[in-house]
């Protein structure tokens, strides 16, 4: 009997390793065709600058090269949720292989998206004539390909990187590889991944009382509101709530060219 258990619990551990990798593997193809989407943004870039170093590349070649870094520091975080997350009961429905209820997140994503869409979106039109010129294609409506990349690539490989790794990480560090979780632990985390991912953006321009504001409210707010729902729910409703976020602000964007501001 204690051998027929034995291999009961050999097989039951194999299968959720197999079932683990499946989710990471269908999530490196989710960031495959979020940097697809980003793609033509970058291709657009690398035609309109020179690259010193680089001159005997196609185009093309350097818009695909350009990519290969994103692609793996996010493989990186990718791998750093899929061994901690779980330890760290920080929950990911396509890991756990199970259903994606939305009645019960979508409060929460459209509330949690709305509030990041119209903040950022509104504090660019309330400061707009205080914004340097270079911010100013902010309050423009986008092309296709940008729209496009806000959406996918914002939404997946910013989550996967800031949410299912970095977050994740800094749970397992300070709670001794999940040995002594506590709320105020997970709360450390969104705080702490924030200010990295706020630091992390500061812009080469001179840096104005009106730019470090905008820096914290676009980068700082939806970092919070979308830790704090992967904390209480799981990756896939961060991501949601952050692809719901980029479209309020496009359509934000898109009012303001309607009423001729």
């Amino acid at each position: 009997m204690p051998a027929e258990r034995k291999e009961s619990s050999l097989k039951q551990t194999e299968v959720k390793k197999k079932s683990k990798w499946k989710g990471f593997w269908i999530y490196f193809g989710l960031i495959l065709i979020s940097l697809a989407s980003l793609y033509p943004v970058v291709y657009n870039t690398a035609v309109a600058t020179t690259t010193e170093g680089l001159e005997g590349y196609e185009t093309w070649q350097i818009a695909g090269l350009s990519l290969l870094q994103p692609l793996t520091i996010i493989t990186g975080a990718l791998l750093i949720g899929h061994f901690n997350a779980e330890k760290v009961r920080l929950r990911s429905v396509i890991y756990e292989q199970s259903s994606l209820h939305i009645r019960s997140i979508l409060s929460t994503v459209l509330i949690g998206g709305a509030v990041v869409g119209l903040v950022t979106g509104g504090f660019d039109i309330v400061f707009r004539p205080w914004l340097p010129e270079a911010f100013q294609g902010a309050l423009m409506v986008p092309g296709w390909e940008q729209i496009l990349s806000s959406i996918l690539y914002g939404g997946i490989t910013q989550e996967i990187l800031l949410r299912f790794g970095l977050m994740t990480i800094i749970v397992y560090v300070f709670s001794l590889g999940g040995q002594k979780l506590n709320r105020y632990v997970y709360l450390f985390s969104i705080l702490f991944s924030a200010i990295i991912f706020t630091v992390g953006n500061i812009s080469v321009f001179e840096m104005s009382t009106v730019l470090w504001v905008r820096l914290f409210v676009m980068n700082g707010l939806g970092s919070i509101i979308f830790g704090w729902i992967y904390y209480k729910h799981h990756l896939e409703a961060a991501i949601l709530a952050h692809m719901f976020s980029q479209i309020v602000f496009l359509l934000m964007r898109l009012c303001l060219i309607l009423i001729g501001l």
